[in-house]
């Protein structure tokens, strides 16, 4: 899990989006695939000119409820806490491998981010966990896609 969490910290870094909102749901989202998705997951973040869509693929048809558990209850918040701090967030259907649940941030206003410097002192654009592509975080130019690791 915490793999899962520093790829959306580093890959979200500069995007104009709530970066510990994108973290928090996407550890939810992640946690539960590990618990009830049968047995590890595939993490997606997309990118677009209105913000960002965390997707997570796990081996498992059934769809998640979300639950609404007393104050002593110790599991069950994290479709809630999708639901608050998400602009949307569904389920979808990927015969015979599974579903995807996904969750759609916004985009921050203009005047809330400013473009990072870019370093393109070693031309290159690897890093990041597992050799991920590292993109130039600014408010303009965004990856379309970026596929992240299979988690057990």
């Amino acid at each position: 899990m915490d793999e899962a969490r520093r790829f959306v910290r580093l890959q979200a870094a500069g995007w104009p989006v709530p970066r510990d909102d994108l973290v928090l749901v996407t550890s939810e989202l992640a946690t539960n695939a590990l618990r009830h998705g049968g047995g590890g997951f595939e993490l997606t973040l997309s990118c677009h000119a209105s913000g960002v869509t965390v997707e997570v693929r796990d081996r498992r048809s059934a769809w998640p409820v979300v639950r609404h558990v007393g104050p002593r209850t110790p599991s069950g918040r994290g479709l809630l806490i999708t639901e608050r701090l998400a602009q949307s967030w569904g389920v979808r259907d990927l015969p015979g491998e599974g579903k995807a649940v996904w969750a759609r941030f916004a985009g921050l206003p203009e005047s809330a981010h400013r473009p990072l410097p870019v370093d393109r002192s070693n031309g290159s654009s690897e890093g990041g966990p597992a050799g991920n592509r590292v993109p130039t975080p600014t408010a303009e130019v965004f990856p379309d896609r970026l596929r992240g690791i299979w988690c057990q």
